[in-house]
């Protein structure tokens, strides 16, 4: 006999957990989430190529990619909580996106099996589902690289890359260092302090990296920067 159940709600086409309180109370007041994304990739030439999306929770973002990319682009969606990641494939399937690959992996510098952190969604407590991290313990979950996920995908070009994985950004970036000099995408990057610690890194340690790999970094929102090919 099951005796918990999800507290999932259907609103303006998104399936959610009620008790989120992070991307779901947006999309359940029909508001944008971060639209200063939209805006940005709405100003790049997406079409036919591949976009990233890393940490994709319940695919907020993922749904603008698939639009910008069209019929002969692909969007790879990356989400490694079980149940995050089902309701990110129920919000693909229902719209008919037929461009996007979603997978319930980590992405990281190299292909390994983590963990990360669980927590019962069947509870009625507030949460936020997206701050989740890889840690000592939880969940079992392969990570790899955008590197090796992206080894057979030679004829199109990486445009853009969203991360947002707590803490993680750089080694997913270190991970996905020979494609990204490659294709030159514009980097979406969450850079926030207190999930970065936790690994050993500061803010300057993500800078770093990406302006020693030759691209310019704006704060866009909070904890939000972009990184555009110099």
């Amino acid at each position: 006999m099951i005796t918990k159940r999800l507290p999932i709600i259907e609103r303006h086409g998104w399936w959610l957990l009620e008790t989120d309180r992070g991307v779901s109370e947006f999309l359940a007041r029909n508001e944008p989430y971060e639209p200063h994304i939209a805006r940005r990739c709405a100003q790049l030439d997406m079409d036919g190529t591949i976009a990233l999306d890393i940490g994709a929770n319940v695919g907020a973002h993922t749904v603008t990619f698939a639009e910008l990319v069209g019929d002969t682009g692909i969007v790879y969606a990356f989400e490694p909580q079980h149940i995050v990641y089902l309701q990110l494939c129920a919000n693909v399937v229902t719209r008919g996106l037929v461009n996007v690959w979603p997978g319930m992996t980590c992405i990281g510098e190299k292909t390994q099996a983590v963990k990360i952190e669980t927590r019962d969604f069947t509870e009625t407590a507030p949460v936020n589902i997206g701050d989740t991290h890889v840690s000592a313990e939880g969940q079992d979950v392969m990570m790899f690289t955008l590197d090796d996920i992206l080894a057979l995908e030679d004829k199109r070009r990486v445009s853009v890359i969203k991360l947002d994985i707590q803490g993680y950004e750089l080694f997913a970036l270190q991970g996905g260092e020979r494609r990204i000099m490659k294709d030159r995408p514009e980097i979406f990057i969450e850079i926030e302090p207190p999930h970065l610690t936790r690994f050993g890194l500061t803010d300057n340690d993500v800078l770093r990296w990406l302006e020693e790999h030759n691209y310019a970094c704006v704060r866009d929102h909070d904890y939000d920067w972009v990184a555009s090919p110099r």
